[in-house]
């Protein structure tokens, strides 16, 4: 089974439908996966969860997706999260979209050894973030045998169980690899500004990383034209 799966679409529509429409490796996906953060940070949130909930078998729940809603308090929220989520509430609420968002499932079973969530696997809902090796490790140590496919760093690579990191483009699922982060379709923070997701090969155990290029100009003008910080806008250009 190959599976498409995209994460922290971030209310960005430009980057999502580019992704969406793309003829390259992941149109020809037998299933769809979003691991959450619909919304947040953009400027068309509505567009992107109508988009998202169309394309996708399954959608998870992302912390801003649970900010959005009021699961999680705005002061787990930097700055700009908090800017965005205040202008976004009002649009999914008038949108009747807000009960489809508190509904979301924090995790998912893909297959018996796949597990899917948008953060932490040992615990989803702490929205801790996966950046150092102790994280990896305590994953393996405490979900052995599981490979987990993540988002919400915005990176894409690959950790293994002894907490080595590993940026290939594309390569094999082993019995050594504890977590895959498919990065970030709206916002990348890598660097690379293309829109990145995941795909993954279930039946041979294979990934790979797959970018997109979109129109960042247009995300951009309306994230400006919306009245949000200019940081939102300026970044994804440079893809941090």
């Amino acid at each position: 089974m190959l599976v498409r799966i995209l994460s922290d679409i971030h209310a960005n529509i430009q980057a999502l439908e580019a992704v969406l429409e793309d003829r390259g490796p992941g149109a020809d996906a037998d299933l769809t996966v979003c691991l959450g953060d619909v919304t947040g940070y953009g400027a068309d949130p509505v567009r992107c969860i109508e988009a998202t909930r169309d394309a996708a078998d399954l959608v998870l729940m992302g912390n801003h997706d649970s900010g959005i809603c009021g699961k999680s308090p705005l002061t787990w929220f930097n700055q700009l999260g908090v800017a965005a989520i205040e202008w976004q509430r009002p649009l999914v609420e008038e949108a009747g979209e807000m009960p489809w968002i508190a509904d979301l499932p924090l995790q998912a079973d893909l297959t018996e050894s796949i597990f899917l969530c948008h953060a932490f696997p040992p615990d989803p809902g702490s929205w801790h973030y996966v950046l150092h090796s102790h994280d990896a490790i305590r994953t393996r140590r405490e979900m052995p045998g599981l490979i987990s496919i993540v988002g919400h760093t915005h990176l894409p690579c690959v950790w293994l169980g002894n907490g080595n990191l590993d940026t290939s483009e594309k390569g094999r699922l082993t019995d050594q690899t504890c977590i895959v982060n498919c990065g970030s379709v709206g916002q990348p923070r890598d660097g690379d500004p293309r829109a990145a997701f995941l795909l993954l090969d279930t039946d041979r155990m294979t990934f790979r990383h797959v970018r997109v290029k979109y129109d960042a100009k247009t995300a951009a003008e309306r994230i400006s034209a919306a009245g949000l910080p200019d940081m939102l806008a300026q970044r994804l250009f440079a893809g941090r």
